[in-house]
């Protein structure tokens, strides 16, 4: 028994003749609407600005200070690196402040990783104040 000769088959969209004897072109590609729509109003999404009052309820809460990328102060980073004793050891584990006093101050609780004397890890925390116009720190200290 032996089999058939194998025949490829015909996409009718390149081998198949048009009306006048020329090749069809191929079909449009189908793009579904949730792609259109993210190419469309997925730019202007990124590139809008916050309204007045985002940005207003973003500052009363402390959050305009805090780094996008990790979420801690910069400030308070900088100074609990210098006070430890292996500064390249610091590892940012959670940022937790407090809405705007009247004096224009928030609470900062800075949880983080660092090295001890004896090589092994511990977790730490960090309390201070730091100035909602400036985002300066005003004073902290080590918790742990």
């Amino acid at each position: 028994m032996t089999n058939p000769p194998y025949k490829p088959q015909r996409n009718e969209w390149t081998a198949a003749k048009g009306k006048h004897g020329g090749e069809k072109s191929q079909p449009p590609s189908k793009i579904s609407a949730p792609w259109v729509l993210l190419l469309v109003f997925g730019p202007i999404a990124l590139c809008s600005t916050p309204s007045k009052e985002e940005r207003l309820a973003k500052e009363k809460a402390g959050f305009h200070c805090l780094s996008p990328y990790s979420g801690a102060l910069d400030a308070l980073i900088e100074a609990v690196s210098e006070d430890l004793r292996d500064p390249s050891s610091f590892d940012h584990v959670e940022t937790r402040v407090t809405p705007r006093s009247a004096a224009g101050l928030h609470e900062i609780l800075m949880t983080f990783r660092a090295k001890n004397g004896f090589g092994g890890t511990n977790v730490m925390r960090a309390k201070g104040t730091y100035r909602s116009d400036s985002c300066g720190l005003a004073d902290w200290r080590m918790l742990d």
